[in-house]
């Protein structure tokens, strides 16, 4: 039995599925189920990535920002606090490359973080 008959056969509502077959960079078949019809399987493929992409960087988001809930809860209340956890990420990464130490994103962070209020220059705290 294949998937997409093994899926039906679970399928309580009895709703109709479409499969999509594609492959990847590596030749690894990925499938694709939809309950869209009228849109051109190329198409669908064409959102899915986009969707991936989406997917991805809120990974990269929640790994590198430490955004770990929203503090808001609209459009501009989540714009102000992606914006601001980008600009931290960007102030520590020329930071990093300013001073020329190799540590860890996160490392530094917890570094500066805990030295906030401290009265010692940050290369000190980073090279000694």
């Amino acid at each position: 039995m294949d998937f997409l008959s093994a899926l039906k056969e679970r399928n309580v509502n009895n709703n109709s599925y479409r499969e999509i077959l594609t492959f990847d960079e590596n030749g690894e078949e990925i499938r694709i189920l939809t309950n869209i019809f009228d849109i051109p399987a190329e198409e669908i493929l064409e959102l899915y990535r986009l969707r991936w992409k989406i997917e991805l960087f809120f990974k990269w988001i929640k790994q590198n920002l430490k955004i770990k809930k929203w503090l808001g809860h609209n459009e501009n209340a989540i714009k102000i606090q992606i914006y601001s956890a980008l600009i931290a990420y960007i102030i520590l990464a020329l930071l990093k490359l300013e001073l020329k130490v190799n540590i860890p994103m996160i490392s530094l962070s917890r570094i500066i973080r805990g030295n906030l209020l401290e009265n010692e220059s940050i290369f000190s705290l980073l090279t000694g």
